[in-house]
């Protein structure tokens, strides 16, 4: 997710799980909030997993819709 939204390329360790997991990052929903576009991120599996919700905050996405909303 950080690789494919915000460019964050994957070196040795996961962008979650690294020293740099609470910095600001721009992403396409990030950039696009700022010309007054929605953005949503649906997630098949159960939320939270795989650090998406707290990733899709982070980049900007104003709702995230994990396993629990479907």
């Amino acid at each position: 997710m950080p690789s494919v939204l915000a460019g964050i390329p994957y070196l040795t360790d996961h962008f979650f799980m690294g020293m740099y997991s609470n910095n600001k990052v721009n992403s396409i929903a990030s950039l696009l909030k700022s010309k007054g576009y929605y953005s949503a991120f649906y997630h098949g599996a159960l939320n939270g997993s795989m650090g998406f919700l707290n990733f899709s905050k982070l980049a900007g996405y104003q709702d995230y819709y994990g396993l629990d909303e479907y």
